[in-house]
């Protein structure tokens, strides 16, 4: 047996062990007691700290909550639970789980300016799924890459791209982007090079602007 909304396991009589399914429910209760999540991140991250907790915004583990009860154990997921409500710390707004995704809930005064930050160059493998929560993107080419975007976006998005530093790659970008000047951005053609770019989400309408800001920064 386990419980309703966080699933945990419910000791039984004669049980053996009790004292680690006890032990596991209590971690996983200190852990969601404060109900705060940094931000909506693409994927599972390869290293998570004690106590943080991310939402993952795409792929097979969408929707779900990756969070570390422990330094001594591996990061876990948590499936949510229709009308579960989490803190994002990142954007300073409160979030609710209905209708199978995750919707802002818009109450004044509760902005955060970036308490904490995950910045850091995701590589991409022949497609990348632009996150439709997250409005920062930064991006490793590990590949020639088509960028597609999600229904729901943010009203603006940022997007940093960065070149293989090993060879050079190309960027497909989505049919339903206006460019400005009709003009769609090419990915600059020097190793490390770096370009950003902003996406605009038109009202009524299924297509997006997109602004060419800088191109082929390096360091």
């Amino acid at each position: 047996m386990k419980t309703t909304n966080f699933c945990m396991d419910l000791m039984v009589p004669s049980q053996l062990n009790k004292d680690i399914v006890f032990n596991e429910a209590l971690l996983k209760i200190d852990s969601f007691m404060n109900f705060s999540v940094i931000d909506f991140i693409d994927h599972k991250p390869e290293q998570l700290k004690n106590g943080e907790k991310f939402i993952i915004s795409s792929g097979e583990d969408k929707n779900k909550i990756c969070y570390k009860l422990l330094n001594s154990k591996v990061a876990l997921l948590q499936e949510p639970k229709a009308g579960i409500v989490v803190f994002i710390i990142k954007t300073g707004c409160f979030y609710i789980f209905a209708d199978n995704d995750w919707n802002k809930i818009f109450m004044p005064g509760t902005k955060s300016e970036g308490l904490f930050t995950q910045h850091q160059f995701i590589g991409t493998n022949q497609k990348f799924l632009i996150s439709p929560k997250q409005s920062y993107h930064y991006l490793y080419l590990n590949s020639d890459t088509a960028i597609g975007i999600e229904e729901k976006m943010n009203s603006e998005i940022s997007i940093i791209i960065k070149q293989s530093s090993t060879e050079l790659f190309n960027i497909m970008w989505s049919a339903n982007i206006l460019w400005e000047g009709k003009k769609q951005h090419i990915m600059s053609q020097s190793k490390n090079s770096m370009d950003l770019i902003k996406l605009y989400q038109l009202p009524e309408s299924q297509h997006f602007l997109g602004k060419i800001i800088a191109q082929n920064f390096s360091y």
